[in-house]
């Protein structure tokens, strides 16, 4: 993340900038070399060493990238380096003092005002120091105004350059946010997908196990009552036949619960309903579904944990419960969705609770704090489940 940033270009105005201070050095020196030909000598060394080092210093730092704002250490580099070189050409050629108007436009672009008030200030008391008893206050002033001019447009590249910079950082904050939540929302999947399992496990080793278990030794003992006793023998295996097929169901509504693509689409009071007439079609409990169409308004997040949970708990109240009536209700406050199911059955066994892996508890609970929801259960003539989770955007 950082090395692209790294490589993120400036503005595009600031190419402008670069180009016309790398032109104003290389016209100085060629109008300086052009008027001395006939003479050249160490005057003219010492000026284009100094007028090199100032463009090797500004290719570092602002071709080579090194973004504002600059440290204090970059500043002194940059600046005591690049204009201790400027006083040396103003001491051996004038025509360079049109420097100090791109020097006071880089202060007030990539430095705070305070500290390009600073170098504006200094850079002027040089060329006072050097130039006006040679030159006389009127090019003072007239050198004043295009400095004054320039420092207001690089104070404004200065709000620019930061105002890009801040957004290229919140830009980089925003992506590696949209990355760590999509790495969550991965790892949630894949919760679920081990959830899922899990609880698949928990009751096929419950139903079909015991059935299969059952079976077995009923068989046995039909084997060896047969020869004895056929006509008994025969009532053992029409009660085979009984737990054969209720084994069978309990089967196909597990790999059903397995296939069932959640909300499939559907409006979650819609898909309540469903839920509620289904479980009352093949387990005879009469189940009030109280669920008003303004829960249909949640995301899809919610709404999927919110019609699991129903679905493990009415599970639960069949296998387990005994009941024969269930009320069930889905509501929505300002900020949170609370779902409520209680039956009238037996209750749960004094250790159910301590047991979160038993009548699928544990599943139930991760899908509710997973979102940052809590849910509790009450046993007291029937089970009472309340779930309430923050609602989400």
């Amino acid at each position: 993340m950082r090395r692209a940033s790294l490589r993120e270009g400036p503005p595009a105005v600031l190419w402008v900038f670069h180009a016309l201070y790398l032109l104003l050095l290389f016209a100085l020196t060629n109008v300086m070399l052009w008027s001395t030909r006939e003479q050249l000598g160490w005057r003219e060394v010492i000026i284009t060493m100094m007028v090199a080092i100032q463009a090797a210093l500004y290719v570092a730092v602002f071709i080579f990238r090194i973004r504002p704002p600059l440290t204090n250490t970059q500043i002194v580099l940059y600046f005591g380096g690049s204009l201790v070189a400027w006083v040396v050409e103003l001491t051996l050629e004038p025509n360079f003092i049109w420097l100090i108007v791109a020097y006071a436009s880089q202060a007030w672009s990539i430095t705070p005002p305070r500290v390009a008030l600073f170098l504006t200030v200094v850079m002027f008391s040089v060329f006072i120091a050097h130039f006006l008893n040679r030159s006389g206050l009127g090019e003072l002033l007239t050198l004043s105004v295009p400095v004054a001019t320039i420092s207001g447009m690089g104070y404004f590249i200065y709000r620019l350059v930061q105002t890009n910079v801040e957004r290229n950082r919140v830009i980089a904050q925003i992506e590696e946010t949209k990355k760590e939540l999509e790495a969550a929302r991965q790892r949630e999947n894949e919760m679920s997908t081990m959830r899922e399992r899990e609880r698949l496990a928990r009751d096929l080793h419950d139903s079909l196990g015991h059935a299969l278990v059952a079976l077995s030794i009923q068989l046995e003992a039909i084997q060896r009552l047969y020869r004895v006793d056929p006509d008994h023998a025969i009532a053992q295996i029409d009660e085979l036949k009984k737990l054969t097929r209720a084994s069978t169901d309990e089967l196909r509504r597990a790999l059903q619960g397995l296939r069932a693509p959640g909300l499939g689409g559907r409006p979650l009071s819609q898909a309540l309903q469903d839920l509620a007439s289904e479980v009352t079609s093949h387990s005879g409990l009469t189940i009030h579904c109280m669920c008003g169409k303004e829960v249909d308004r949640l995301s899809s997040t919610t709404a999927e944990v919110i019609w699991r949970v129903a679905q493990e708990a009415l599970t639960n109240v069949e296998k387990h419960a005994r009941a024969t009536e269930v009320h069930l209700a889905a509501a929505m406050t300002v900020d949170a969705v609370t779902l409520t199911i209680r039956d009238n059955g037996v209750g749960l066994p004094p250790e159910a609770l301590n047991r979160p892996s038993h009548y699928g508890i544990r599943g139930m609970h991760e899908r509710v704090e997973g979102l940052g929801g809590t849910m509790k259960m009450q046993s007291s003539g029937g089970v009472t489940v309340e779930v309430e989770l923050p609602i989400l955007s």
